[in-house]
């Protein structure tokens, strides 16, 4: 695997962690895993995914209209359509989906070359990722960013790499989660981007993927 492509797609976790820790109030809403799922093809892909029924497609065109956080905040809905520009260089079909039952549930996919991962690989980039994470606590005194929780494993035809963060929010006393997922089926792995106000993840899903 490239550590150097995967370090630099990091780096769009850490601005979008940044330009939300403002302004994202806490509504858990816990809900029961398969229930009213839907399966759903990445664009110009033969590739499926799982997800729940609430989730819609979006794209960096609609999300002023698909996310009542960035509806009221042009500023932010800019940065982020800018940010999502810059990874379609990565995946020029790169797939969005939105939670419209939350302000801030959403998710992000890039097909990708196929990568091979090692629990020590994923020890090396968790470790990366809570150095990064410490300087950005010193430096934003608005937001505590907790440790970067790793885990690997593999079904027989998916191996699912996981790192999940959660980011506390100070002024509005509530907490989000920002997770990666890196799903390897035998040609190609996905990478997943899951930024939430729910502790629920989408993780239990994806094992019905068709990658």
């Amino acid at each position: 695997m490239t550590f150097m492509r995967v370090r630099a797609i990091f780096i769009f976790i850490y601005a979008l962690l940044l330009i939300f820790s403002l302004s994202c109030e806490n509504n858990k809403k816990a809900r029961p895993i398969f229930s009213n799922a839907q399966e759903h093809y990445l664009t110009n892909e033969e590739i499926t995914v799982l997800l729940p029924k609430d989730f819609k497609r979006s794209s960096r065109y609609r999300l002023n209209e698909d996310m009542p956080l960035l509806k009221r905040d042009s500023a932010r809905l800019r940065y982020i359509e800018d940010e999502l520009r810059a990874l379609e260089f990565e995946d020029r079909d790169i797939d969005v989906f939105v939670d419209t039952t939350f302000d801030y549930r959403f998710i992000i996919i890039l097909n990708t070359e196929r990568l091979s991962f090692r629990r020590e690989d994923i020890a090396i980039i968790r470790t990366s990722v809570n150095k990064k994470h410490e300087s950005q606590n010193y430096h934003n005194t608005s937001i505590s960013i907790g440790d970067t929780k790793a885990t690997i494993n593999n079904n027989g035809s998916l191996t699912m790499a996981r790192l999940t963060t959660p980011v506390y929010h100070k002024f509005f006393n509530s907490q989000t989660y920002n997770t990666t997922y890196f799903l390897t089926g035998a040609y190609q792995t996905l990478i997943l981007y899951e930024f939430s106000e729910s502790e629920d993840r989408i993780e239990n899903y994806l094992w019905a993927s068709k990658v």
